[in-house]
């Protein structure tokens, strides 16, 4: 009995160990405050080029990104050496506004297709992801939360230096304005910091270039709130799941096809073998 006590009291102390451990680093990530520090710019016909630098725990642990015009490259930092190394080449880039409509494209016309299959509907393909998605009141209610969980977020940020000059615009007037109101936000919480911000709304055409150059502190129990509850919103989690359905159809769709041109491909394989 007492070789099974000593034991189970080892065991016992190793869980409290690390249990403390787990409670220890938990605080500190939650209280500990990340620095991020950087500069960055993009001005019309040209790549975005920067560098971004963030560390934790008086730069026991960092993280630098590099931005040129020819790659990126990516280094994790442990103390003063460079544990992890990785560049990559970058490929042809796409306008912001480019990339929203082309990672919703699929999205919108699984939607449309939905709607066309309801006697009446008069809800037709093609449409803009715009239009569809304020049909269905996605792109009224994503907005909205997500204004209102940057302004709780933006409140818990505390800048060292910010200096920030440049363009914004989406092509729409209504999108535009959601997005410049979120500046105004921020600039108007930012108020007591040493903060710097010009930007220029862009209404009629797309327009995102400028640059910027800043440090920043972050505590993670300032803004973990917000973001919890942004990520969970019903507006966001219908935008998701309706991301994934439409991921899955396409796989489905996808699959459908590729069996069907099985038949055809066996058969040219086979009449080019016997012409040879």
């Amino acid at each position: 009995m007492d070789l099974i006590g000593t034991v189970v009291l080892i065991i016992l102390v190793i869980l409290g160990v690390l249990a403390l451990i787990v409670l220890v680093l938990l605080a500190l990530l939650l209280f500990a405050p990340f620095r991020v520090a950087g500069r960055g710019e993009r001005w019309p016909d040209q790549r975005v080029t920067g560098h971004m630098l963030l560390h934790w725990l008086w730069r026991l642990v960092g993280f630098e990104l590099i931005v040129d015009s020819t790659g990126q490259t990516f280094v994790l930092w442990l103390w003063r050496w460079a544990v992890w190394r990785k560049t990559e080449e970058r490929g042809p880039e796409l306008e912001p506004w480019e990339r929203i409509a082309e990672g919703l494209e699929d999205l919108v016309k699984e939607i449309a297709e939905e709607e066309e299959e309801k006697e009446g509907d008069g809800l037709g393909w093609p449409l803009t992801w715009r239009e569809t998605l304020a049909q269905r009141g996605i792109l009224i209610s994503i907005p909205r939360e997500v204004l209102r969980a940057a302004i709780r977020i933006l409140t818990g940020l505390r800048w060292e230096r910010l200096r920030l000059r440049g363009r914004i615009g989406l092509g729409d007037p209504a999108a535009t304005g959601i997005l410049y109101g979120m500046y105004e936000a921020a600039r108007y919480s930012w108020r007591w910091q040493p903060v710097d911000m010009r930007l220029v709304p862009e209404f009629m055409e797309p327009a995102l270039w400028g640059e910027i150059e800043g440090a920043v502190r972050i505590w993670v129990w300032r803004i973990i709130w917000p973001v919890v509850q942004l990520a969970f919103s019903r507006p966001i989690w219908r935008l998701v799941w309706a991301l994934i359905r439409g991921s899955w159809r396409k796989w489905r769709r996808g699959r459908r096809d590729k069996r069907k041109r099985r038949p055809a491909q066996r058969q040219q394989r086979e009449t080019a073998t016997a012409g040879s």
